[in-house]
């Protein structure tokens, strides 16, 4: 019998690439980057092992409702914590009333149900209500893939990214009228920032979910104070204020939106076990299906009225871009603002103090990365790493 082909380096060195411990990601790491032909076949031989074992069986019927889920996840692979799955939709959008009530109701007891309702009495002409599934991986882990991050208690906290996730699946629609930065800008390291956006009910009212947040990083100010506790020894705490300081505004932005996500009904941490479920979005949405021969037509002369008006605001339309509509109000004495503990999404809208796999070959995936402090890690120059 052969040797067991081992890893030469990294957090697994030594270990047989069948090991259970040794996760996708590492092996997918290896496939990629290392040095012999011999080792990058057999890890993406082991990787396709675990993924043809891990096809999940189809979801049993329920009595009174169906789960139409479209057979795209893996299961979890034995070891490695949650296989990468990919956010589905239940079923097609259902136009009757009572059908939805049921399948809520069903959803319920085996989703982390995110909805308008609870039940639906009617759904205007023409729409119907749509449920996605968005799973979430509770690897809190360094190479984990960041979708939560460890807070106090042994929970877990959704991260930025899982939440827009959420957000889009539920049809959050930002109004740039009401959202915008509430202080002046005289100071640049103080920020007050609020984001208000809407959701559609089943009655096809519209609801508004808003978050505000103030980042005061000002020296000497509670948050400043706190953020240096917080910084984990080795950690360089300048980096981390300087980081935060430079991309002020849209830390706040981030900030604001998350919290107004949160609003449309998503608890503030959860165990690992609670994510093994998905979250169900549901979603009110136009469809234009009707069984009126004169509503018909006139859906289809309202949706072309909207692509035309669509194109004539692009091209042709003198009118001005909607903006904030208030007046900016001056930094408060520093002192005033206090620790902002609401970590939705953590003060930089990703896992805390966790690092990603390299994206680059090297010779090697680092032992162990580098510590860094709570949320407020250095991005380097690209403030579009949230």
């Amino acid at each position: 019998m052969s040797a067991p082909i081992t890893l030469p380096g990294g957090r697994d060195r030594g270990k047989a690439i069948t090991d259970p411990s040794v996760t996708v990601r590492s092996l997918e790491w290896w496939a990629e980057n290392a040095n012999t032909a011999e080792l990058k076949a057999a890890c993406a031989a082991e990787i396709k092992r675990r993924q043809k074992g891990g096809r999940p069986a189809a979801p049993a019927q329920r009595s009174g409702g169906s789960r139409a889920i479209r057979d795209d996840q893996d299961r979890p692979i034995p070891g490695t914590g949650l296989a990468k799955r990919k956010d589905s939709v239940l079923s097609t959008a259902i136009s009757d009333p009572r059908a939805v009530t049921e399948r809520l109701a069903n959803y319920r007891d085996e989703f982390h149900l995110v909805s308008p309702a609870t039940s639906c009495d009617a759904l205007p002409p023409g729409c119907g209500v749509a449920v996605s599934l968005v799973w979430v991986d509770p690897n809190a882990d360094k190479f984990g893939p960041g979708e939560v991050y460890k807070v106090t208690g042994g929970k877990l906290g959704l991260s930025g990214t899982t939440l827009k996730r959420i957000g889009a699946a539920a049809g959050v629609d930002w109004d740039p009228k009401q959202s915008g930065r509430l202080d002046s800008g005289q100071d640049p390291h103080y920020c007050h920032y609020r984001a208000v956006g809407y959701v559609r009910n089943f009655d096809g009212s519209e609801r508004t979910v808003s978050g505000e947040v103030e980042i005061d990083m000002r020296d000497g100010s509670p948050q400043v104070i706190a953020m240096e506790a917080r910084a984990k020894e080795g950690s360089n705490f300048e980096s981390q204020l300087r980081d935060t300081r430079h991309f002020l505004l849209r830390h706040a932005e981030t900030k604001a939106k998350l919290r107004a996500i949160a609003d449309i009904g998503i608890k503030r941490s959860y165990t690992a076990a609670e994510l093994e479920k998905p979250f169900a979005v549901a979603r009110l949405m136009w469809t234009g299906e009707t069984n009126d021969p004169e509503l018909k037509r006139e859906f289809a002369r309202m949706h072309a009225e909207h692509m035309i008006e669509g194109r004539r605001r692009l091209y042709g339309d003198d009118s001005p871009r909607p903006v904030a509509q208030f007046r900016g109000h001056e930094p408060p004495p520093v002192g005033v603002v206090d620790e902002d503990i609401d970590d939705y999404g953590g003060y930089d809208a990703e896992a805390v103090g966790e690092e990603k796999p390299p994206s680059s070959p090297s010779q090697e995936p680092p032992a162990e990365p580098p510590p860094v402090g709570d949320g407020y890690e250095d991005r380097g120059d690209n403030p579009d790493n949230y």
